[in-house]
């Protein structure tokens, strides 16, 4: 995170003391940020800072001289002052802030953890830091289990006791949440529940992305579905889907049993699948991912560990989005663009 801190935290000899345990939390983990002319004066020329080492003391002045190149693209994650300010974090409250674990709150973190592993792995622009906090415990992926990530939050909630923390709860929550769209076709609305969920983190301002695709399953590249050398009917009738059929595929149960019969009933799907030769369909009809991988959500997901896996294929998977925004209006950059949200939060 970029911490700022405003003049009068230097001004004040009492706050030196916190001030140490502070720059030692934001040195390790986090970013000084001072780019207004008053604030940076006022670290300067502070007895604290003739106090530091002269290693701590250059490292400070590289951040204000970075800070300063780019103060027009960037701005603070948090503000820490003396004043009494609702936007403003106190010294000790803002320590208490920066230390907490950083959670990416997925729906199975067991599961769903092997397709953010392999983002971080294939895009190490963006991924290196995050796999840097994972290493050193800052970061941990915690389990939502879909329909109940609102009650894991509301238990991290009652956590937050001490006299220190003076703003609503919510404000000191460190999660970022990853939601499966589980949409079955393009057109599809979000699922009540789901969009509930929405609402709830919405109005807590807590940072959230729901995929394009169905589940995280779906953006697993075709070399590795290729690779898999079990029941080769299914694997080359699903190659012959189309890019975006593949995006919105049960691969658990592909259209065997009552679901599949139901949407039968809709035109968006009909129109989605519309060219599934026959022979195809009756495939997908008699079998499933499931009758290759008994314990499909525990299992397939360690697909996304294959070799096969790389930064081209992924984005591979993508790169339709933007061939007729029209029929398909998502982003082609989805997945590097993920990581890049959650580094901004770290």
């Amino acid at each position: 995170m970029r911490v700022a801190i405003l003049k009068d935290i230097f001004e004040k000899k009492d706050n030196y003391r916190d001030l140490d345990r502070l720059w030692n939390t934001i040195e390790n983990r986090h970013k000084l940020f001072l780019k207004d002319e008053e604030d940076i004066e006022g670290l300067m020329e502070s007895d604290w800072f003739d106090s530091q080492r002269e290693t701590i003391q250059q490292e400070i002045y590289e951040l204000i001289v970075f800070y300063l190149q780019n103060s027009s693209k960037l701005n603070p994650n948090i503000t820490i002052s003396n004043e009494p300010n609702p936007e403003y974090f106190s010294i000790r409250e803002a320590d208490r802030y920066l230390k907490e674990t950083f959670v990416i709150l997925l729906e199975n973190s067991l599961n769903d953890g092997h397709f953010v592993d392999a983002l971080i792995k294939c895009f190490p622009k963006y991924g290196s830091l995050i796999q840097e906090h994972k290493e050193e415990g800052w970061l941990e992926y915690g389990m939502g289990g879909g329909t109940t990530i609102k009650e894991v939050i509301v238990t991290k909630l009652t956590s937050y006791t001490s006299e220190i923390f003076t703003k609503p709860k919510f404000t000191y929550l460190r999660y970022f949440v990853i939601l499966d769209s589980d949409k079955k076709y393009p057109e599809m609305e979000l699922e009540s529940g789901k969009i509930r969920l929405v609402h709830f983190l919405e109005e807590n301002k807590i940072p959230f992305h729901i995929l394009e695709k169905r589940e995280m399953e779906n953006y697993l590249p075709n070399k590795v579905i290729d690779s898999i050398l079990d029941n080769r009917e299914l694997i080359d009738a699903y190659l012959r889907l189309s890019p975006i059929q593949k995006d919105y595929f049960d691969l658990q149960k592909t259209f065997s049993g009552k679901e599949f019969r139901k949407l039968q009933l809709l035109e968006e799907f009909q129109e989605l699948y519309r060219d599934v030769s026959e022979e195809d369909v009756k495939i997908f009809r008699k079998n499933s991912f499931n009758q290759i991988y008994q314990h499909f959500k525990s299992e397939f997901p360690k697909l996304f560990q294959h070799p096969l896996v790389t930064k081209g294929n992924l984005l591979k998977r993508c790169e339709h989005h933007s061939n007729n925004p029209e029929e398909h209006p998502y982003n082609p950059n989805e997945l590097p663009d993920l990581l890049k949200k959650i580094i901004e939060l770290l």
